[in-house]
């Protein structure tokens, strides 16, 4: 496992729209290896522990963190299906869907060299 530990303190929690919060944290001093360390996985979703005290490497979970979030391809699924609906289309989805992606293969086809 992969773990990146730093002394932090919790500066602040906002609530956001989606019912979701951020938090700020302020650490020491880094040197340049823990920076470099925290910007490599700027973006990116895990487990946040904070403890008061230290922690031990078994307390921490071991499966992947849920980021809740729909990955690129059920975005554009998701939006596709939004515009298959304001269209009013008389083609069943699937079948508008699978059209609409082999426009949009094509066209990233005919840019290639």
């Amino acid at each position: 496992m992969n773990i990146i530990t730093l002394p932090a303190g919790l500066v602040s929690v906002n609530d956001l729209k989606d019912r979701s919060a951020k938090l700020t944290f302020e650490t020491r001093e880094l040197s340049n290896p823990e920076f470099v360390a925290l910007r490599d996985i700027r973006g990116m979703q895990g487990w946040l522990a904070f403890s008061m005290n230290e922690i031990q490497e078994e307390e921490l979970p071991k499966e992947l963190a849920e980021t809740g979030t729909k990955t690129p391809s059920q975005r554009l699924r998701a939006v596709l299906f939004v515009k298959w609906k304001q269209e009013n289309s008389l083609l069943a989805f699937d079948v508008w869907y699978k059209s609409k992606m082999e426009t949009l293969i094509q066209n990233i086809k005919n840019k290639l060299d």
